[in-house]
């Protein structure tokens, strides 16, 4: 469970994009093991929004924490993200690019995700895609390929269903 808030620090017009900024901090942990880059203890974000052409561009950059469930060493985690959409008809087609660290493992992770989104109703959205990522695993420097794929239904503010699968080769 989370807390936290975000604000629009600048509202984009014409040439300018829409700057805003995210605050979140763990409240509760779950005992379950973590799956993907694992939960931080608090996190900040940088957003930056705009549309281009009938393209929408979002570039993000966060700062999180992560806590050793063993050790409670806390680490810093740094992230990039960078995201292009544009709708043909009411399918949006999307493109991300992301990169992680990994302060825990001392490593790495960098991949992609290729999502479309189709609005079924004004408040009721779904979505599908394929994510693949290179992952360097320390010491040895080995790289293995992950490949998810992912079906999400949204629902507006009552939250979002989520089912992945996932087919990890190492």
């Amino acid at each position: 469970m989370f807390a936290g808030m975000q604000a629009v620090i600048f509202s984009g017009e014409g040439n300018r994009p829409t700057i805003s900024d995210q605050y979140l901090r763990r409240l509760y942990a779950s005992p379950a093991s973590e799956l993907h880059l694992g939960t931080f203890v608090q996190s900040a974000t940088i957003l930056l929004s705009d549309d281009l052409g009938g393209v929408h561009f979002d570039m993000n950059g966060l700062m999180m924490e992560q806590q050793n469930d063993t050790t409670k060493v806390r680490q810093a985690q740094f992230a990039q993200t960078l995201l292009v959409s544009h709708p043909i008809g009411k399918v949006t087609v999307s493109g991300e690019l992301w990169h992680f660290t990994q302060p825990l493992t001392h490593g790495a992770a960098v991949g992609s995700l290729w999502p479309a989104s189709y609005p079924v109703r004004g408040n009721l959205v779904i979505d599908a895609g394929f994510g693949h990522g290179l992952r360097a695993l320390p010491p040895i420097g080995r790289v293995s390929p992950v490949s998810p794929i992912f079906f999400r239904i949204g629902s507006g503010a009552k939250g979002t269903v989520s089912i992945d699968v996932q087919n990890i080769r190492g």
